[in-house]
């Protein structure tokens, strides 16, 4: 009779962990995208500031030129370009995180300036094609990386 009633535990609690597993899943995937919003967002602003005063830069904005906030730890993953004045802030290996995305959408205020490069166009958060990434946009920017736009 005990062995019957260790059955039926392992029966409960596997039954409670395919109920209950893909929810925790689904939020731990959501605080991570959180998470990596709110350090792109930092780099963002960070970037920005050395754009302020240095309003003619073109090229790679070096880690050693910003001033990031106190703690911060840089994700590698986002990485920076200035071409004709328009700062572009984007993932250096495309993450297709859909969750991220909306993240970052959410936190801009639902700005049409993050999105994805998808096959030379600019693809927003809510999955319209806005345009084709300028003439002046750079090439080194991968098909499917998340960018923020502008400065």
């Amino acid at each position: 009779m005990p062995v019957v009633y260790v059955i039926l535990m392992l029966a409960m609690f596997t039954g409670l962990n395919v109920i209950f597993l893909p929810g925790i899943e689904a939020r731990k995937e959501a605080i991570t995208a959180d998470t990596k919003a709110v350090n792109m967002l930092a780099y963002k602003n960070a970037l920005t500031t050395y754009l302020a005063s240095n309003s003619s830069f073109s090229g790679v904005i070096p880690d050693g030129s910003i001033t990031l906030p106190t703690g911060m730890v840089r994700d590698t993953n986002w990485t920076n370009v200035v071409s004709s004045g328009v700062l572009y802030v984007y993932e250096a290996t495309p993450s297709n995180t859909k969750t991220l995305l909306d993240s970052l959408y959410t936190k801009t205020s639902n700005s049409y300036l993050v999105g994805k490069r998808s096959g030379g166009n600019f693809v927003n958060a809510k999955g319209y094609t806005t345009s084709t990434f300028p003439s002046t946009s750079p090439a080194t920017i991968p098909d499917g990386s998340i960018v923020v736009i502008g400065q």
